[in-house]
């Protein structure tokens, strides 16, 4: 329903009616019947018009006659714009008989008319719908009254109601009226706000809706206090439509309303700020309170006159006493004896407002009688006018740091190292210096003379100024300073000080203080591991970081002076025996020998170093040409020559030297380079020098590819395993096959034992190579012998494979191949046995006693050692190829072949001759009484498809080769 608001109206009972709904009044009042029935009467006051719905007049009363002056007869059947010059009235009319669709029950409206005179009135208009018929209402009888008069005092009564309207709006309280059944019945903005909604959201609804549900029994008690004519104010809070709560103060009155029923106005006063400052009152208050309660110091509030008006625990557990004995009472009481007079002086200032604040040390004699140190704090807490009001005293326990600075003044005073404590300006000296200054220095305080700097004389000038700048420059404490302290009898004594800054309120540095101590014994031993760390232990040479260090700075100095600098590599020959025979100990001493020979036969500027085991390094500067270092190489191999006496034993050692020259990127690059013109010297025969060149790089570097890529080859079966009958040079008759192993490198195609095996040897992967090649040679021969029962395979082991590692490899290949111990024949080197001649016999005595056969190979080549010989669990010798090579010679050569075989037989052994290539030699050998041939005569390393052919040759076929 459209509500037409009105400021004021006369209904025909003369009720007034204030702003409202008049529908609604109507509506409420059983009016509409009324007007009905007074539609019908001709003596009302009322104009009464009934309209059919296309708006003809089809009744015209009496009083509507004197309203718009006119006739009834004039008016009735036509169109109701008769009845209203101007537009204004028209539109009202209009308006109402649009209505009638709504099917609204009373429709009113007020309006201004001007009557045909020009008279000016007000008039208010009511529209009522005839009965309905069916879905449409017939017409509308419509009452207009002159409410003129009705209006001018109306005008008075809205004027005071819209002040007291913008009163109400306009207040920074919020207003509720509330009826009996706790429903909202008006609101102002202000409360609107307050809540944060609308008024259409609240006018209606219970007065719950605006509360906290815990605080509706509270509100409901008060409203009934105040029908019990108790009228009180109270906090309350609103729930906001956020759900905060908004804090209120709230004060009511009870009104009626128009029908004289109880309700109530309420009024809301926003207490939110109130609430918070209260909050933080209360939260500042409990902060306040914890930290007084539970500080670690003590905390009193004293009165002017002295008097303890308040304390914390810690003031209770500070002096022993609880709070009922200090409250009430004199601090002065338990103050020691001594410092009563002067501590209550200071009070006295401060509680007269002549000190704000004070603070000093004193003593409280504890309850239990001993005396507590305390730094004390006092403050005057000045009232509103500014006044002090009562002191604020804060106590410090501060027995312990007192006990302990006793205690350090005592070790101060009994201490090794200086502590001290110096201040600068115009005469610097010692504010205080532990007896240790005399005790270290033999200096006491008065020695130093006045003007004069005592740091000067005992750092001297450069080192004092030193320490001075570094204080000065800001730092509060500087690292710790060494420094050579002079004695007062001259010595100079290294000492350690550390020290920090004493600076001023401006930050200006007046002094320092610190300790000093003695580290003479410790730079003593700094200087020995500093020489330790650069040194060989054993031969007190420079040792590899040293010896990098030197080189670098040499090579540095090349890119200033002209000249050759050099590097000679030097590895003793042989070494390894001398500590296996004679024990490390002669060994050791073997060593510095060579160390002292080494550097008794360099120059003196040059560098002699260890770089562990027997390998040794001289570097040489400022050479004329590369040719001098091979000739001082050449030097250094004549003086080893001359024998050394160790301890009675009379020992002969030799080298191999690789010399390397500038120029070299970096003291590595060209160490390595010496090593490898070392290591190539080695090779060629040993007791040599070599100098290192481009082919030697390059063979090192196809090395070094190599070792990476024999990293792979076994997983790869990259390894190939040929086969060299050994013949009976009696019958002819293939009795055994030397296993030669071969590799098919991807890159460099099929390579040969003597390109390789060193790398692995070197690599450390010959025991693995060899353990897979007695696999393959064992497994292939085992399955020969089915047609061939008395043949035997030859494997060569390395001095690397002689280890106790060899004998588990043995077993395993004889397992798993199935062949017999007695046909598997162990090929060693004399070098290889006599590298490591104890271990290396124990190993090929085991061996022999698992059965297997043991070949000396190479024989005349190594050491030759008759006694070893003797020892060795050997059962065949094999003639080098080069003695072979030289039968047709002279006739010494023949008689070298001779002796080898003859040594072989009278030991019960038998010879083998390898390298057999010519039917001259095969006859000479045979003639000779060797028992076994081996060469390229008869056959040459043939892979494993092609050995069944080779073992079904008669023998005849080999001999007619001879």
């Amino acid at each position: 329903m459209k509500h037409l608001w009105v400021d004021r109206y006369v209904l025909p009972n003369r009720e007034t009616v204030r702003q409202g709904s008049v529908t609604s009044l109507l509506a409420n009042s059983g009016e509409a019947e009324r007007l009905r029935s007074s539609a019908q009467s001709a003596n009302d006051d009322d104009a009464v018009i009934e309209l059919d719905p296309a708006g003809i007049i089809k009744g015209f009363n009496v009083a509507a006659e004197r309203l718009f002056a006119c006739h009834s007869l004039t008016v009735l059947g036509k169109p109701v714009a008769v009845l209203l010059p101007g537009r204004t009235l028209e539109k009202v009319f209009a308006t109402l008989l649009e209505n009638l669709d709504s099917k609204r029950d009373i429709e009113s409206y007020s309006t201004n008319y001007q009557r045909p005179g020009g008279e000016m009135l007000k008039l208010w208009m009511i529209a009522v719908p005839l009965t309905h018929q069916g879905d449409r209402p017939m017409g509308l009888t419509v009452i207009a009254r002159n409410v003129t008069s009705a209006h001018r005092t109306s005008a008075d009564v809205t004027a005071q109601y819209s002040l007291y309207r913008t009163m109400v709006e306009t207040t920074r309280e919020g207003i509720a009226i509330v009826d009996a059944d706790f429903r909202i019945r008006f609101v102002n903005t202000r409360l609107i706000n307050m809540v944060g909604c609308s008024a259409t959201q609240i006018l209606g609804t219970s007065a719950e809706a605006i509360l906290f549900p815990e605080d509706v029994p509270m509100v409901r008690e008060m409203a009934a206090r105040r029908r019990q004519g108790i009228s009180e104010g109270y906090e309350l809070r609103l729930k906001h439509k956020d759900g905060s709560a908004v804090w209120t103060w709230i004060e009511s009155s009870p009104i009626p309303d128009e029908t004289g029923q109880a309700q109530s106005l309420i009024m809301f006063t926003d207490i939110s700020d109130r609430k918070r400052a209260e909050t933080v009152l209360r939260e500042r208050e409990a902060v306040f309170r914890g930290h007084f309660e539970y500080a670690a110091v003590g905390i009193s509030r004293v009165g002017l006159d002295g008097t303890v008006l308040e304390v914390n625990p810690a003031m209770c557990r500070i002096t022993g006493y609880e709070i009922d004995d200090l409250v009430g009472h004199s601090f002065s009481e338990i103050t020691h004896p001594e410092d009563r007079i002067p501590n209550g002086e200071t009070l006295r200032r401060v509680a007269a407002g002549l000190d704000r604040w004070a603070e000093f040390d004193k003593r409280y004699i504890h309850r239990d009688g001993h005396v507590v140190y305390a730094h004390v704090t006092i403050s005057a807490v000045p009232d509103p006018h500014g006044a002090p009001a009562y002191l604020a005293v804060v106590v410090q326990d501060v027995t312990n740091a007192v006990i302990t600075a006793n205690t350090l003044h005592l070790l101060a005073n009994n201490a090794q190292d200086l502590i001290f404590r110096y201040h600068f300006g115009v005469e610097p000296g010692f504010d205080y210096a532990s007896p240790a200054l005399e005790s270290l220095y033999g200096y006491v305080p008065d020695d130093f003379p006045a003007g004069v700097d005592p740091m000067h004389c005992l750092l001297g000038d450069t080192q004092a100024e030193a320490m001075y700048a570094a204080l000065g420059s800001g730092h509060a404490s500087i690292a710790p300073l060494s420094f050579e302290v002079a004695h007062k009898d001259g010595r100079k004594i290294w000492s350690e000080a550390r020290v920090i800054a004493i600076v001023d309120a401006t930050g200006e540095t007046i002094g320092m203080e610190g300790i000093v101590r003695d580290i003479s014994q410790r730079k003593a031993i700094e200087d020995q591991l500093a020489h330790q760390a650069l040194h060989d232990p054993l031969t007190g040479l420079p040792n590899r970081a040293l010896l990098i260090d030197r080189i670098a700075q040499a090579l540095a100095r090349l890119e200033r002076e002209t000249g050759v600098t050099a590097v000679l590599f030097l590895d003793l020959d042989g070494f390894k025996l001398v500590n296996d025979s004679l024990g490390h100990a002669i060994g050791d001493k073997l060593l510095q020998s060579v160390g002292e020979r080494l550097r008794g036969a360099a120059r003196s500027a040059d560098s002699v170093a260890r770089l562990g085991g027997d390998e040794f390094v001289v570097l040489c500067e400022n050479l004329v040409d590369p040719a001098e270092a091979m000739t001082l190489a050449e030097r250094l191999l004549q003086d080893l020559a001359v024998p050394f006496d160790i301890a009675g034993h009379q020992l002969f050692i030799s080298a191999s030297i690789g010399v390397a020259t500038t120029p070299a990127g970096d003291p590595d690059t060209i160490i390595r380079d010496a090593d490898a013109a070392m290591y190539h010297a080695k090779k060629s025969g040993r007791n040599r020098c070599a100098a290192f060149t481009h082919s030697l790089h390059e063979q090192t570097s196809r090395n070094l590819r190599l070792a990476s890529d024999l990293h792979r080859a076994l997983e790869r079966n990259e390894f190939r395993v040929q086969y060299q009958p050994l013949l009976s040079l009696a019958s002819g008759e293939v009795t055994a096959l030397e296993a030669l192993i071969r590799w098919q490198h991807p890159a460099e195609g099929l390579l040969f034992p003597d390109e390789f095996i060193a790398v692995a040897e070197d690599a450390g992967l010959i025991v693995s190579i060899g353990a897979w090649v007695l696999i393959e040679a064992c497994t292939q021969t085992a399955r020969w012998i089915q047609h061939c029962p008395e043949l035997s395979i030859n494997v060569n082991v390395s001095a690397y494979q002689l280890t106790d590692e060899l004998i588990g490899q043995v077993t395993t290949a004889l397992s798993e191949s199935g062949l017999p111990a007695k046909q598997l024949v162990l090929e060693v080197t004399e070098s290889a046995v006599m590298s490591n001649a104890r271990a290396g016999i124990s190993v090929l005595q085991r061996l022999r006693g698992l059965g297997v056969h043991i070949s000396v190979d190479d024989f005349g080549t190594g050491y030759s050692s008759l006694a070893y010989l003797h020892d060795l669990p050997v059962d065949e010798l094999k003639i080098d190829r080069a003695f072979v090579q030289c039968l047709a010679g002279t006739e010494a050569d023949t008689a070298i072949v001779t002796s080898i075989i003859e040594l072989a037989h009278t030991m019960g052994l038998r010879a083998v001759a390898e390298g057999v290539e010519t039917l001259a030699q095969a006859s000479a050998v045979r003639s000779l009484g060797c028992d076994s041939g081996q060469g390229f005569l008869w056959s040459r390393p043939v892979g494993p498809e092609s050995v069944p052919a080779l073992l079904r040759l008669r023998p005849h076929a080999f001999m007619t080769q001879t």
